[in-house]
């Protein structure tokens, strides 16, 4: 059975992004290869889900009970959201190690990307409304994990963007900043003390990480974990 899914019916799209779609179904059959065997993108035509706090808009969705990440048409860039939830497939899987982890939000502190994809702001109500009963430490791991896979998203579109993101609001030039400032970091990285992150980096995108054949880790798959500037 195929591990890319498309449940979307035909949407109205620019000419530039209708253009663009046979690279971005590309892009998305290389993202299924950076997940756990066992994994599958769904694609539909948009997302809505309530953590508790009210219904939201989301770009994807890890469901880690299903093993499945959905992928909205809706999202400004299709690609950035399926390589986000990648992240949160590798870690609660534990195909990520801990001190992995630790490597990659140590460099993202470093590149004070937590403040710059205002992960509090997007994120902290929602974890704490279904989570806080696991406690403040829980969750401070849980937005941790959301900064990783915003950095991760943006190291991988290696300075591209995917989707209808031409003429976006404020949060779409933002990103492409921070995708143009991240292929820049790529491009040095390997050579100024960060062999460790580069060398984390490329397992993921190899799929040598999603290959280690770990057993999933239950107490720390979660229902879901969200991505997308558009969670609102």
């Amino acid at each position: 059975s195929p591990r890319v899914i498309d449940m979307s019916k035909p949407v109205l799209l620019t000419p530039e992004a209708n253009a663009r779609m046979p690279e971005i179904r590309r892009e998305l059959d290389r993202t299924v290869k950076m997940l756990p065997p066992e994994y599958r993108i769904r694609v539909e035509d948009s997302l809505v889900f309530n953590f508790g706090d009210g219904d939201k808009r989301l770009d994807g969705l890890h469901d880690g009970y299903e093993k499945l990440i959905y992928v909205s048409m809706a999202a400004g860039d299709r690609v950035r959201a399926s390589r986000h939830e990648v992240i949160h497939a590798l870690r609660q899987t534990g195909l990520m190690k801990d001190e992995e982890f630790a490597a990659l939000y140590k460099f993202a502190d470093r590149l004070g990307l937590r403040k710059a994809y205002e992960i509090d702001a997007q994120y902290k109500d929602s974890y704490v409304a279904a989570y806080s009963n696991r406690g403040a430490d829980y969750v401070e791991q849980l937005l941790r994990e959301e900064t990783v896979a915003n950095m991760f998203s943006d190291y991988s579109l290696n300075g591209r963007r995917f989707g209808d993101v031409a003429g976006g609001g404020m949060v779409d030039r933002m990103i492409d900043m921070i995708v143009q400032f991240m292929a820049k970091v790529r491009e040095i990285m390997g050579g100024y003390g960060f062999r460790n992150v580069y060398d984390v980096f490329d397992s993921i995108e190899s799929g040598a990480m999603a290959r280690r054949g770990m057993e999933a880790s239950p107490e720390r798959t979660l229902l879901a974990m969200f991505a997308g500037e558009n969670a609102k």
